[in-house]
């Protein structure tokens, strides 16, 4: 190779190099030896890869996740990244696993950039297309109808040249169907700023500092995706059609979150879509169509799925007490950085976040070191720089009718109007069906649209670039350019995210040392008999786990066992994981340890897993009640102690049923507990749920339910409290006598306004006025009251009534606090607007009294809060008496089961052959789910008849078994989870479309 050639070839090399090398570094300084990459939200199924691939095999019936649910998240698309870190796990410690995937992202995606700018700048074609006028080196537009009359993205003379375009090629002799391309130093320049602004900048720094899976790998594969996509418009050759494929498919873990890969495949609908509307044609409608519909066939096997989730699954989503205290305020922090000064720098909520600091034992700002670093002079006004830049950059692909360039700025908009558009429509408001849903799903569109929009930045950057260099025609002159650039840009990108070579890319606080006791106690359950497994204590409902090994995230230990596990996380995905805390937390602190023990055996607990690492971050640790649960686990004699490694202990719970089985006996009611804290039809046998036996309308009163609380005027002598339940029609009505009511309009709680922010940043504000109390806060304070009410007693049961006016911001939250145990007996968050909401709080095995109620108003950053309370009134109510009123038939309906199950063979984890005898009620000990199914075997394929399906105990799956033709015969059962194949038919599918692709041949030009 003579030196000429390779300082042609040399720029080619040394910007990828470069590339590798500050990525490289990145990951060095980012990477803590011996450490896990574990906390926050994160995926790690290296602790068992056996089950993990369980798992993604049988993926719509997350048997694991508590009492078993329907998959709201799409695991099963997770299944490429398993198969990379299994390989990897053959040559690389457990340790390093996932810190290699997350690596890899990282790398992954500055390269791809670089490639997808270099294609755009450069426009390059394939040997033997034909050729036609040919446009300029960037792809340029004429009009509609001009389009693809030409090859649009033929590489011609240099930018803005007013002569007519010629090939290179043909100038210099060469045959018409062998092209070749220079490759200028202003492309290679170009691409490489835009690859490195890709890599240094907030975005990038909030998708990686907590990492969860599938936003590094949307990182790592979206450039990559449109490259192939551009490809594809410009040449079509079949190795791009399966590079596409191939890609799509590694890309597949985006969709852990389905939401994710929807915006995604909204931006490549969008990207394709106005590609074909600059340049109409039969031929790249044609091709737009097969990368749509590729991409569905290819993501099919857990689009089905999903589809089925939100379908039968979005009503308790959207339900669930996490999210209904939690996607309220997730909308407001983000709504405070959806203005464009946020959206440019893309600076979003989670540098608002707080963490809990284990050496002060309190909260302090995640992202410390970057708020600290963003105040430092120069820091703000270099990455507007950088902003505008890319702004520019667009505007130039406007006024030079870029074809791609337009398509890429039509993405920009489309997640600018998502990330911004929070300020102009309020997505927690939408009135049409599935609007809940929707706006569950874009309670926080930065962790959705950013990275899209960060590519789109990128683009343009370096586009910037690539048009002033190139529009620069003295030689001395465009060589000083590129050399200023070379060195002026990196350093402002670096400068502006110095820490991240610091080692603040990833934060240190998910970089830690896993206890060997885990190691010991997923190797003892794995070796052992399998059942359900809760882990204790059971400190506060959010799913996240703080432990005195510094670990806080949403939690781990299920990745590790086979075996199903209990833990808070789940809740938002089954009513049912939900109702075992709330009745089991229940019992626990309302000192009854048999309803404790009850609702383990309720619910099929078969292992109490006791973490005493678990604490309450920055409160006292005594609301943990260990000591309590280690005194009821010890000296029950349904429980025994099996092992204990450490801080670790696992007991034994004794559970005489199988996961399949039939009670002796069982009773019928007409009664719905979900979300109660009690359960009071347990107690007297297994019973199912049947509209035509007797009727408790009163004994559930949580607000989700059927039974809507009211009170008339307390200032009269016939002041009543009412129940209504609205799916029986039932009506109760009690005088309400010796009511304690706080006159507001007086005052109450605290003399002045108190800021309960930790940091007392921003303001709050208290006023008393003609109806009530007024609360303010502004700038993120918080402001703070309580109501005491010392002689309410624990064995009391009363309604507390609160009214009042939200005016702006988040509406005001209240806790309930139980002085004797610390816990909170009762946490919501008002509506929005007036309201005048009624709670029921259950009495307590407890001695004495004694409550306050916590009032908070919370304002975030740019949403100032105001709320009015007017009201606070307690009714004492006789909870015994409402819960024994019936409707209906007099007394329970016991019936003898006349039924025994012989056998049971577990096939996968979602079918059962089930050999019984006699005819009566069995039961799966899975949650209930309209899509298991039970048929006798055997059965006609042409005429299936389905077994009558109940539920069991309020959770359980039971059918209802008739007497065999044959006297004194046993029958089979098969039970099955149908949904399953969805999953499974959409696999199909897709293995089918690539092999398509695979063995398809190539047309000729």
């Amino acid at each position: 190779m003579s030196f000429k050639k390779f300082l042609k070839l040399l720029p080619k090399i040394i910007f990828p190099l470069l590339i590798v090398l500050i990525t490289g570094y990145l990951c060095f300084k980012n990477y803590t030896p011996g450490t896990y990459l574990i906390g926050w939200d994160s995926l790690h199924p290296e602790f068992n890869f056996p089950e993990a691939f369980r798992r993604v095999l049988e993926g719509v019936w997350r048997g694991d996740q508590g009492v078993g649910a329907i998959a709201a998240h799409s695991h099963m698309a997770d299944w490429p990244r398993i198969v990379i870190l299994w390989i990897e796990s053959l040559i690389i410690p457990t340790s390093l696993l996932r810190y290699s995937y997350i690596f890899l992202c990282l790398i992954l995606g500055p390269l791809g950039v670089y490639r997808l700018m270099k294609s755009i700048m450069l426009g390059v074609t394939r040997a033997g297309e034909p050729q036609g006028r040919g446009s300029e080196l960037v792809s340029r537009w004429k009009g509609p109808g001009a389009g693809e009359r030409q090859d649009p993205d033929v590489v011609a003379g240099p930018v803005g040249s007013s002569s007519r375009p010629t090939f290179l090629a043909a100038a210099a002799g060469a045959r018409r169907d062998s092209l070749r391309f220079r490759h200028p130093l202003c492309v290679e320049l170009a691409a490489f700023l835009a690859a490195l602004f890709y890599l240094l900048n907030l975005g990038t720094l909030q998708q990686f500092f907590v990492p969860f899976e599938m936003f590094p790998t949307q990182f790592a594969f979206l450039p990559w995706l449109i490259l192939f996509v551009i490809k594809i418009f410009r040449q079509g050759r079949k190795w791009d059609y399966i590079a596409f494929a191939l890609l799509t498919i590694l890309a597949s873990p985006q969709a852990y979150a389905a939401t994710l890969w929807y915006a995604y495949f909204g931006a490549l609908s969008v990207f394709v879509f106005v590609y074909f509307i600059l340049g109409p044609s039969k031929k790249i409608f044609k091709k737009g169509l097969s990368l749509i519909v590729l991409t569905l066939l290819l993501n099919l096997y857990w689009i089905l799925p999903n589809i089925y989730s939100v379908i039968y699954q979005s009503a308790t989503v959207i339900n669930a007490n996490i999210n209904l205290l939690f996607t309220p305020e997730a909308y407001l922090r983000n709504l405070g950085y959806e203005g464009l000064r946020y959206v440019l720098i893309q600076k979003n909520f989670l540098f608002d976040w707080r963490a809990f600091n284990y050496s002060t034992n309190q909260f302090t700002d995640l992202m410390f070191t970057w708020n600290r670093w963003l105040s430092v002079g120069g820091v703000l006004p270099t990455l507007y720089v950088l902003a505008g830049i890319s702004v520019f950059g667009a505007i130039l692909s406007i006024i030079r009718k870029d074809r791609i360039g337009v398509s890429i700025l039509a993405v920009a908009l489309y997640s600018l109007f998502f990330l911004a558009g929070g300020k102009y429509i309020n997505f927690q408001n939408l009135h049409f069906p599935g609007g809940s849903i929707f706006a569950e799903a874009l309670r926080m569109p930065f962790t959705k649209f950013s990275i899209i929009f960060e590519l789109t930045l990128s683009v343009f950057f370096g586009y910037f670039f690539f048009v002033i260099t190139s529009f620069t025609k003295l030689k001395f002159l465009k060589a000083f350019l590129e050399i200023l650039l070379l060195l002026a840009v990196p350093s402002a990108l670096i400068f502006t995210t110095l820490p991240m070579f610091y080692g603040n890319l990833i934060s240190p606080i998910v970089r830690r040392n896993l206890p060997g006791e885990y190691k010991k106690v997923f190797s003892w359950f794995n070796s052992n008999a399998q059942g359900r497994v809760t882990v204790l204590p059971e400190i506060n409902l959010w799913g996240w786990d703080y432990h005195s090994w510094h670990y806080e995230g949403s939690g781990f230990i299920s990745f590790g066992l086979s075996d199903p596990l209990l833990v808070r996380d789940f809740d938002r995905w089954s009513s049912n994981n939900e109702d075992f805390y709330t009745q089991s937390s229940f019992a626990l602190y309302a000192n009854n340890p048999q309803a404790f023990i009850n609702t383990l055996k309720k619910y099929q607990v078969e292992y109490v897993l006791l973490d005493e690492s678990l604490i309450n971050a920055g409160g006292s640790d005594a609301i943990s009640y260990i000591p309590q649960i280690k005194n009821i686990l010890d000296t029950s004699p349904d429980i025994s102690k099996k092992a204990q490694f450490g801080f670790m202990t696992i007991y034994k719970v004794n559970i005489p049923e199988g996961e399949v089985s039939a009670p002796a006996s069982f009773n019928k009611y007409n009664a719905d507990l979900t979300y109660s804290e009690i359960d009071p039809l347990y107690p007297q046998g297994t019973y199912i749920e049947d509209s035509s036996s007797t009727t408790y309308p009163f004994i559930n009163f949580d607000g989700r339910g059927d039974v809507k609380i009211s009170a008339s005027d307390t200032g009269t002598s016939s002041a009543q409290v009412k129940f209504v339940n609205t799916a029986t029609n039932s009506t109760a009505a009690f005088d309400i006598q010796n009511p304690i009511i706080n006159d507001l309009r007086q005052g109450g709680g605290q003399k002045e306004a108190v800021n309960c922010d930790l940091y007392k940043v921003g303001s709050v504000g208290k006023e008393l006025t003609g109806k009530g109390i007024l609360y303010t806060a502004d700038g993120g304070g918080v402001s703070c009251d309580n109501l005491d009410y010392p002689d309410l007693k624990y064995s009391q049961s009363f309604v507390i009534r609160v009214s009042g006016q939200n005016l702006k911001g988040r509406s005001l939250k209240i806790y309930l606090f139980n002085w004797y145990t610390g816990q909170p007996v009762l946490q919501e968050l008002l509506p929005n607007g007036n309201f005048d909401n009624y709670y029921f709080v259950y009495s307590q095995n407890l001695q004495g009294g004694g409550y306050s109620l916590n009032l908070e108003t919370r304002s975030f950053v740019g949403v100032p809060s105001e709320n009015l309370l007017t009201k606070v009134e307690i009714y004492p109510v006789n909870y015994g008496l409402l819960s024994g009123l019936e409707e209906g038939p007099v007394g329970s309906e016991l019936t003898a089961n006349f039924i025994a199950v012989t056998g049971v063979r577990k096939y996968l984890g979602w079918i059962y052959k089930v050999d019984t005898k006699g005819s009566g009620l069995i039961q799966l000990g899975q949650g209930y789910d309209n899509g298991w199914v039970a048929l006798q075997l055997p059965f006609n394929v042409f005429h299936l008849s389905f077994l009558k399906h109940v539920k069991v105990d309020s959770w359980a799956n039971g059918w209802i078994v008739p007497q065999s033709q044959i006297p004194d015969s046993g029958s089979r059962v098969l039970i099955i989870y149908l949904p399953q194949f969805l999953e499974w038919e959409g696999a199909l599918v897709g293995v089918f479309v690539f092999l398509a692709l695979v063995f398809r041949r190539q047309k000729n030009s």
